[in-house]
C-alpha cells in the first residue's frame, strides 16, 4: 500500500485549488508576502528603540566579558604563581626534613655499635645463647610452641602468597626453639605486648642478661621511635635477641626461613663489610615475621676493640615515619588546605608514606574509583594495615620525572584521577632511592578565583543589562505580535490542531498573522486526511500480519528475518471440509462463511492462550507459540490450543450437523521466520518444526494429536501420550511420535463455547 500525501488537500473549502505548498509545508502565497513585505528590512529600518537597546545590550556584554576575562586570568596567573612559590617551599622544607631525619638516624645508630653497653648486652646475650638448647626441649614445650606457630602466626599470613608450611618457620636448632619458647610460646603477654617481659621465671644465663639489658633497649626504641631492634651473632647469623618478641627472635638470617627478607639482605651485606662506623639502610618490603606489614632495617656493626661481635639492627616504625610526613596530620597548618599532601615514592613507582586520604577517612579512601580499581588483595592489605606504603601504585609524570633526577613543579593528573598542582624532586639518602612529591588539587587552589569570576560577571551582567532596561520593555511592546505569532508556530509545531492567532491592525504583522492562520488551517486538513489513511493502513497491516510484523512494517522496515530457537508450531488439518462442501452441491459462499466461522473461532482461541496464526491454506491452519513473545510454556500452550478448537469444533458440528474431524501435528525447536518476497511478501515460517509438524498430519488419526520427540520432552513425557511407531521420510528421517486422542465436545468445552452456551452460563 503506497499513501500518497502529495495528493491530500490539493483543493481549498470552496473547491478551488489551495496555492501550492513549498517542501517545507509553507504556502507559496505567505512565502512571497513575507519576502514582500521583510525582504526590505535591514538594520536601517529598524526603530530607535530597537537600535539603542541592541547597542546597549551588546556594549554591555562585551564589557562584561572583556572584565571578566582580564580579571579571571590575571587572578588565575597571580594565584596559580603564588601556589608554585608555596609548594616550592614547603617542598624544599620537607626535602630538608626527610634527609636530615635518615642522616641523623643513621648517624644515631652508627654510635650505638660502638656504645659500651651495646657491646656487654651483645656478649652477654652471646654467652646465654650459646648456653641454650643443651637439654633436648619436652615434647609439651614443643608442642606449645607448635601451636602458637598453627593458630597465632599462621592465620595472620592467610591470603598472602608463597606463605611457608610450618616446619619450615619452627627454628632449626634446639637453642633457637629453647629461646622461642621461652619468650614466645611461655610469654603470658599478648603478641602486641611480649615486649613487656623482663624477669623470665626460668633462671639461666640467658634470662639474667634479658633481665639486666631489656629495659635499657624497651627504652631506648621508645626514644628514637623504631619498631624493634635486633641484636644479630656475627659469627652464626643468628637473631640473639629482639624487643618484641615476634617469629624472627632466634632464627639464622644466613640459611633461615627469613634469610631472603630485607632483614636477612641488610644484615648479611654488614657481616660481608664489617666496616666499622658505619650504618646501612635498606627500603621498605613486607616483612613476614610481622604479619607481612611495610618494614624497613637500618643496621650497624657492633665492635669491641677490634673483634667484630655482630650486627645491631632496628625496624623503622612506619607509624613514626608518617607522623613525621605529615606534622602529625597537620597538613592545614603546612599550608596544604583541605586537598594537599605530602608523599615518598620509590624508585617501584609505589608509595612509601600514607596517603592523607587513608589517614582521614580510610572507608572513604578504600572505596574510592582509583582505589577499587586496583587488585582486591592490595586492597584487602590497605585495610588490614591501614596504610598505603608499598601498595598504592603512584605512578604520575611527576613521579617519573623525579626518579630521573629532575625536580620541578607543574600541573598533572595524580593517582587519585585528580587534576593537580604538584611539586616534586629527589631524594639525597644513601641507600634508598626515594623521591618527594608535594601537591594540592588545582579545584581547591582555584575555588576563590572561580566564585570570584562569578561574582564579577555576574555583577557586571546586571550593570550592562540595567542600561538598555527601558529601552527593552519599549521594544518588547512593540514585538508583541511577532511574539503571539512565534507562540502560535511553536503550538502549531508541538502538535496542536486548532491554531489561530489574533491579528490587530492593518500593519505587516496583521498580514504575516493571517497568512499563518491560513497555513495553519490547510496544515490542519492535510493532517486529518494523511492521519485516517495511516489509521486504516495500520488496521490493515494488524489483519494480515503478526502485531510486531505489523508494528514493524509501519515503521518502514522492509526486510525481516529472525530465529527462533524455543517456537513450538501446530500445523492443523480440517478433515471432511471438502466433503461436507460437496455434499451442499458445491455452494461456494455457503463453504466460504463456514471456513470463515471455523477460522475466526480458532484465531480468538489462539489469541487466548497467546498462540499466534501464521497462515491458513484452505482447510489447513498452522500456528506457532514463543514466535513473536518469548514464552517458556510455549509446548504447553499449543497443546491447550489443540484441546480447546478441538472442542470447538465439536460444537461448530453440532450447529451445522457435520461431523468435521481434526488431525494435528506438533514439533518443537528452532524456527525461522520473515517476509519472503520484495514486491508481494508475505509472513511465512520455515524449518524442521513446520516440516515436521506437516509431516505428521499425514500419519495422524482422526481427532488425534501427534506430538514429536522435541515437544514430548518439552512437555515433561507427559503420561496422557502414547508412543507411536515412528514414521521414515526422507528428508527428516526416521522420526518418533507421541499421540493421544484430541479432548472434545464429549470431554470439554472450548472456553469459547462456555462463553456462548446459555445452559453452561446456568
Amino acid at each position: 500500500m503506497t499513501l500518497e500525501p502529495d495528493k491530500i488537500g490539493d483543493r481549498g473549502p470552496s473547491g478551488t485549488p489551495s496555492p501550492p505548498a513549498a517542501s517545507d509545508g509553507v504556502p507559496a502565497t505567505l512565502r512571497r508576502t513575507a519576502r514582500a513585505r521583510f525582504g526590505k528590512i535591514g538594520l536601517s529600518h529598524f526603530s530607535l528603540v530597537s537600535k539603542l537597546a541592541a547597542m546597549l545590550l551588546l556594549t554591555g556584554l562585551i564589557s562584561a566579558a572583556l572584565v571578566a576575562g582580564i580579571g579571571y586570568f590575571n587572578g588565575r596567573e597571580q594565584i596559580s604563581e603564588q601556589a608554585v612559590a608555596q609548594l616550592e617551599s614547603i617542598k624544599g622544607s620537607k626535602r630538608q626534613q626527610v634527609e636530615w631525619y635518615f642522616r641523623q638516624m643513621r648517624e644515631t645508630f652508627k654510635t650505638f655499635g660502638e656504645d659500651v653497653t651495646v657491646i656487654s648486652a651483645m656478649a652477654a646475650f652471646k654467652d646465654g645463647y650459646s648456653q641454650l638448647g643443651r637439654q633436648k626441649p619436652a615434647d609439651e614445650r614443643r608442642a606449645r610452641l607448635m601451636d602458637y606457630y598453627a593458630k597465632e602466626f599462621l592465620p595472620k599470613l592467610a591470603g598472602e602468597t608463597n606463605v611457608p608450611s610450618l616446619q619450615a618457620l619452627m627454628p632449626g636448632t634446639d637453642r633457637a626453639l629453647e629461646l622461642q619458647m621461652l619468650y614466645i610460646a611461655e610469654n603470658p603477654n599478648p603478641a602486641s605486648e611480649r615486649g613487656n617481659l623482663i624477669d623470665h621465671p626460668v633462671s639461666n644465663a640467658y634470662t639474667l642478661a634479658h633481665y639486666t639489658y631489656h629495659p635499657w633497649f624497651r627504652d631506648l626504641i621508645g626514644r628514637f621511635k623504631f619498631y624493634d631492634l635486633f641484636l644479630i651473632d656475627g659469627e652464626t647469623g643468628d637473631i640473639i635477641y629482639t624487643v618484641e618478641k615476634e617469629p624472627d627472635l632466634g632464627t639464622n638470617l644466613i640459611d633461615g626461613p627469613y634469610a631472603s627478607s630485607s632483614l636477612g639482605r641488610l644484615a648479611q651485606a654488614v657481616m660481608k663489610s664489617r666496616q666499622r662506623g658505619t650504618a646501612q639502610l635498606i627500603d621498605l618490603s613486607f616483612y613476614q615475621p610481622s604479619g607481612n606489614a611495610p618494614a624497613m632495617f637500618i643496621a650497624t656493626p657492633i665492635y669491641s676493640n677490634w673483634k667484630f661481635l655482630g650486627v645491631l639492627a632496628a625496624q623503622v616504625s612506619t607509624s613514626a615515619l608518617a607522623e613525621f610526613m605529615t606534622n602529625d596530620r597537620g597538613w592545614q597548618m603546612d599550608g596544604l588546605g583541605k586537598t594537599g599532601e605530602i608523599y615518598l615514592a620509590g624508585e617501584d613507582r609505589l608509595m612509601r608514606s600514607d596517603a592523607r586520604g587513608m589517614l582521614e577517612d580510610k572507608t572513604g579512601f578504600l572505596a574510592s574509583p582509583a582505589t577499587t580499581a586496583l587488585p582486591e588483595a592490595t586492597r584487602k592489605r590497605m585495610a588490614a594495615f591501614d596504610t598505603t606504603i608499598l601498595l598504592q601504585p603512584v605512578d604520575t609524570e611527576s613521579v617519573r620525572q623525579a626518579l630521573q633526577g629532575r625536580a620541578g613543579t607543574a600541573e598533572f593528573i595524580d593517582f587519585q584521577g585528580q587534576e593537580v598542582l604538584g611539586s616534586f624532586a629527589p631524594l639525597d639518602i644513601p641507600d634508598l632511592n626515594w623521591i618527594l612529591v608535594v601537591k594540592r588539587s588545582t579545584a581547591e587552589l582555584f575555588a576563590g578565583l572561580d566564585t570570584f569570576a562569578r561574582r564579577v560577571m555576574i555583577a557586571t551582567l546586571l550593570l550592562a543589562l540595567a542600561i538598555p532596561l527601558l529601552a527593552t520593555l519599549l521594544a518588547r511592546q512593540f514585538l508583541k505580535p511577532l511574539n503571539a505569532l512565534l507562540a502560535g508556530i511553536e503550538r502549531l509545531r508541538a502538535g496542536e490542531k486548532e491554531v489561530a492567532v489574533a491579528a490587530h491592525g492593518s500593519d505587516e504583522f496583521s498580514e504575516l498573522t493571517s497568512a499563518f492562520n491560513t497555513m495553519a488551517s490547510t496544515i490542519r486538513e492535510r493532517d486529518e486526511t494523511i492521519q485516517a489513511k495511516s489509521s486504516a493502513y495500520e488496521a490493515l497491516l494488524k489483519h494480515i500480519f503478526p502485531d510486531v510484523v505489523a508494528e514493524r512494517l509501519k515503521y518502514g522496515e522492509g526486510q525481516m528475518f529472525e530465529s527462533i530457537p524455543q517456537t513450538t508450531v501446530a500445523f492443523v488439518s480440517i478433515y471432511g471440509f471438502v466433503q461436507a462442501m460437496q455434499d451442499s452441491d458445491g455452494d461456494g459462499e455457503r463453504s466460504f462463511k463456514l471456513l470463515n466461522e471455523i477460522v475466526d473461532a480458532f484465531d480468538s482461541i489462539a489469541e487466548e492462550n497467546g498462540v499466534e496464526k501464521v497462515k491458513t491454506i484452505g482447510e489447513h491452519y498452522l500456528a506457532a507459540c514463543g514466535l513473536s513473545i518469548p514464552r517458556l510454556d510455549h509446548a504447553q500452550r499449543m497443546i491447550e490450543f489443540a484441546d480447546e478448537i478441538a472442542a470447538e469444533l465439536e460444537r461448530v458440528n453440532y450447529a451445522h450437523g457435520l461431523s468435521l474431524s481434526l488431525r494435528i501435528g506438533v514439533d518443537s525447536g528452532l524456527v525461522h521466520a520473515g517476509l519472503v518476497g520484495n514486491r508481494r511478501f508475505v509472513y511465512d515460517i520455515w524449518g524442521r518444526p513446520p516440516n515436521v509438524a506437516r509431516r505428521m498430519v499425514s500419519e495422524a488419526s482422526l481427532n488425534e494429536i501427534r506430538l514429536s520427540e522435541a515437544t514430548f520432552q518439552e512437555l515433561g513425557s507427559p503420561a496422557d501420550f502414547e508412543a507411536r511407531e515412528p514414521f521414515q521420510s526422507t528428508t527428516l528421517g526416521s522420526v518418533q511420535t507421541y499421540g493421544r486422542t484430541l479432548a472434545t465436545a464429549s470431554g470439554q468445552k472450548s472456553k469459547r463455547s462456555q462463553t456462548t452456551d446459555p445452559k453452561a452460563a446456568e
